[in-house]
């Protein structure tokens, strides 16, 4: 594929988290010229289900300090991690408005 849209990254990253290839998403997620929402949500959202609460924490406080708009999808992925970490947890669920 010649000219891969942000789009394209996302199904790709997509595939590989739901198929358990966190570390190869998180690669891809990393080489990708300009996430996006999605993209972001996609590997929060991941590394909270496959039990990586510490990644999956560690992408949404990035997330939020790359100023992109945090929903209700972002807090539930990140707020399922947090349970892990009771003060992370109360901080999340804080900094919702």
């Amino acid at each position: 594929m010649p000219h891969k849209d942000t789009f394209t990254w996302d199904s790709i990253i997509t595939a590989l988290t739901k198929s358990g290839f966190l570390d190869e998403a998180f690669k891809l997620f990393n080489s990708m010229p300009h996430p996006d929402q999605c993209s972001w949500n996609s590997m929060v959202s991941a590394f909270a289900q496959h039990d990586h609460f510490e990644e999956a924490l560690d992408s949404f406080v990035r997330m939020h300090r790359e100023d992109f708009l945090l929903n209700g999808y972002s807090y539930s992925s990140a707020l399922s991690a947090g349970l892990v970490d009771m003060k992370m947890g109360i901080q999340i669920h804080g900094s919702m408005s």
